[in-house]
């Protein structure tokens, strides 16, 4: 099972982001495709990819509905 701090520490090593008001990772420039990202954590799955992303969605609605 990957955790979320697998993606966060692959993404960070590679110089991507992932932005969550675009629903969107980045290596730069470009928009990365999902296949780009999980090449980044061997083992880790679609589902688990479409979790992280609705995490950092849902912290990111916290945050906004906090301001």
């Amino acid at each position: 099972m990957t955790t979320f701090t697998d993606l966060d520490n692959a993404l960070k090593a590679k110089g991507w982001r992932y932005q969550a008001s675009h629903e969107q990772f980045y290596d730069g420039n470009r928009e990365l495709t999902w296949k780009d990202v999980l090449g980044l954590v061997p083992g880790m799955t679609l589902d688990e990819l479409a979790g992280y992303q609705h995490d950092k969605w849902v912290a990111l609605r916290a945050q906004r509905l906090a301001s």
